[in-house]
């Protein structure tokens, strides 16, 4: 009797254990996909979602990446330029704020995102 009540303890434990273990690994990685419109004065990266601007917070082990293809360059993080397209890897760390472990975008984003700034008023007014 004392043995199959081991059993059972065991038992719930590890399907406790094992929920947890799922539950938490699939909130310790997320995805952000948007375009960057600027950066905050923390200097934390600004990008509009469908739902909202989230601020990409950058650390020294942020990886920063141009795909083509099959092939992926690492670039500068000074790449992140207005008008690009994103996606980002990493985790929340609040509703507004995401810590990035790798952004990647492709070069046709980084084409687009050149011609998507706003133009200065020296610019409009070369005759």
């Amino acid at each position: 009797m004392e043995g199959s009540r081991t059993r059972r303890i065991a038992i719930v434990l590890s399907i406790v254990v094992a929920v947890l273990g799922t539950s938490l690994t699939g909130l310790a990685t997320a995805h952000v996909r948007g375009v960057v419109t600027g950066r905050a004065v923390d200097g934390a990266l600004i990008v509009r979602t469908d739902d909202a601007d989230v601020a990409i917070v950058l650390s020294e082990n942020t990886k920063v990446r141009e795909t083509s293809g099959m092939r992926a360059i690492k670039v500068d993080v000074a790449s992140l330029i207005p008008g690009l397209r994103v996606d980002v890897e990493g985790t929340y760390q609040s509703t507004t704020h995401f810590l990035a472990d790798e952004i990647t975008f492709t070069r046709d984003d980084l084409k687009m995102g050149g011609t998507s700034r706003p133009v200065s008023p020296r610019q409009t007014q070369r005759f």
